[in-house]
C-alpha cells in the first residue's frame, strides 16, 4: 500500500519557468475563498518545490437546492504538483479520479481556477486567497532529501530519507515564537531542541539516520547480497490540518521501511490552543462521563463508513473490538472531531488505518 508521504514525494512535472521569481519554492499559505462564488472553501496549502498537499474544509452552511456534491464538515487531505510558472493540480490523495482542482497560483498568493467535482462532471469556478486572520499563524517550512548507498557497487542497496517541517515565524508573541516552536521540534524529532538552525536539524536527523542503516546492514551483506530488504526508506512530514481562531492542529505522518513484508505509516495528531499554548483534550472539549456515548457514536459511524451491518459485530468483519473506544489520536477542526486509528489499533494491517470524523452536530449532546 503506498502512503500518503510516497504519493506527495514523487516529483512528476517540470512544465515551462514564467513567473517562478514571484512563486516560492517554498511555502506555505492559509487561504479562503469561495467555489461559485457562493460555497466558502478553506484551505492550508504546502508547497515544496513542485509537490503540493494541502487539507481542504468546506464550512457547514446551506448552500442552495443542495445539488452540488461537495464536502461537508470532514477535511480532505488533498495532494498534487505545481509548475515554475504556477499552473497547478490537486487531487484527493489515493485517488485514480481527475483532479478535483485545476488553476493557476499567482506570485500575490492567489489560486484561480476550476473546482471539478463529480470526476470532472461539474466544473465550477475556484477563487482562493491567501489571508491570515487574528489567530491564525504563518509558517517557514524546510524540507530535506538524501540518500546513501549500502556498498560502492553499481546499483547497490541504499537508505533514502525525505523530511519535511514547518515551524512558525518569528514573532512578538512568546507562545507561537517559542512555546509552539519547541512542542513541534520536539514531536518531529522526540526532543526538545531550541533549533537555531532548522536547516541543521533536519542534517542532524540525516546523519543519524544513514548511520543507523550502515551499522544494521553492512553485518548482513555477506549473508544476503542481493537482497531488497536491504533497501531502506524513512519519510516524515508535517501537515497543518486547521489554523485559525486561535486553535492549530497539526499532523506527523511517518512512513519506515526497514526490512521485513512491508513498511509501517503512522500519524499522530495535535490540537492545541494559541491563546494559551496548551494541549486540547478531550476532556476540555466534552461533558464529563463522555466515553460511553462517544464509544457508540464512533463504532456506529464505522459501520456506516465500511458498509458493515449495524447488527454484524465487528469482530465478525474483522476488527479486534466489537466497540471503538475514543482515541487520544485526534483531530480538532471546525466542523467536528476526527478520531485517527493507525494500523494495528482496532484492526489488521491490512485494515489500513481508520478515520471517523463526527460532526459537532453528531456530538451536541456531548459537546461542553
Amino acid at each position: 500500500m503506498k502512503t500518503q508521504v510516497m504519493i506527495l514525494a514523487t516529483a512528476l512535472l517540470g512544465l515551462s519557468a514564467g513567473a517562478q521569481s514571484l512563486i516560492p519554492v517554498k511555502g506555505y499559505l492559509h487561504m479562503e475563498g469561495k467555489i461559485d462564488n457562493n460555497l466558502s472553501v478553506m484551505m492550508d496549502l504546502v508547497k515544496d518545490r513542485d509537490s503540493l498537499y494541502s487539507t481542504l474544509s468546506i464550512r457547514t452552511e446551506n448552500y442552495g437546492s443542495g445539488s452540488y456534491n461537495v464536502w461537508y464538515g470532514d477535511p480532505k487531505e488533498l495532494c498534487g504538483k505545481i509548475s515554475k510558472s504556477g499552473a497547478l493540480w490537486l487531487k484527493e490523495v489515493f485517488s485514480e479520479n481527475a483532479p478535483l482542482i485545476t488553476g493557476q497560483l499567482s506570485g500575490n498568493g492567489m489560486i484561480k481556477g476550476t473546482w471539478n467535482s463529480d470526476s470532472g462532471k461539474q466544473k465550477l469556478p475556484l477563487e482562493l486567497t491567501e489571508k491570515y486572520p487574528e489567530g491564525t499563524i504563518q509558517f517557514n517550512v524546510y524540507s530535506l532529501k538524501g540518500s546513501k548507498p549500502l556498498t560502492k557497487k553499481p546499483n547497490s542497496q541504499k537508505g533514502d530519507i525525505s523530511l519535511l517541517l514547518l515551524l512558525p515565524e518569528e514573532s512578538s508573541n512568546p507562545v507561537t515564537s517559542d512555546s509552539l516552536k519547541l512542542l513541534i521540534i520536539e514531536k518531529f524529532t522526540g526532543k526538545r531542541d531550541n533549533a537555531e538552525s532548522p536547516e541543521r536539524l533536519l542534517e542532524q536527523i540525516r546523519d543519524k539516520y544513514f548511520e543507523n542503516y550502515l551499522v544494521s546492514n553492512e553485518p548482513m551483506l555477506k549473508e544476503f547480497p542481493d537482497a531488497p530488504s536491504l533497501n531502506w526508506e524513512l519519510l516524515k512530514y508535517m501537515h497543518i490540518m486547521n489554523n485559525c481562531r486561535y486553535h492549530m492542529t497539526f499532523s506527523i505522518l511517518t512512513y519506515a521501511f526497514t526490512g521485513g513484508a512491508h513498511g509501517l505509516e503512522t500519524e499522530e495528531f495535535y490540537n492545541l490552543d494559541l491563546r494559551s499554548g496548551r494541549s486540547i483534550l478531550l476532556e476540555d472539549l466534552l461533558k464529563p462521563g463522555y466515553d460511553e456515548l462517544l464509544s457508540q457514536l464512533i463504532t456506529r459511524k464505522l459501520h456506516g463508513l465500511y458498509n458493515i451491518p449495524g447488527k454484524q459485530k465487528l469482530t465478525d468483519a474483522g476488527y479486534f473490538t466489537d466497540t471503538i473506544k475514543p482515541t487520544p489520536n485526534f483531530y480538532l477542526t471546525e466542523n467536528g472531531i476526527g478520531f485517527y486509528y493507525n494500523h494495528y489499533d482496532i484492526a489488521p494491517y491490512s485494515f489500513g488505518p481508520s478515520d471517523v470524523f463526527l460532526t459537532f452536530d453528531e456530538l451536541r449532546e456531548l459537546i461542553r
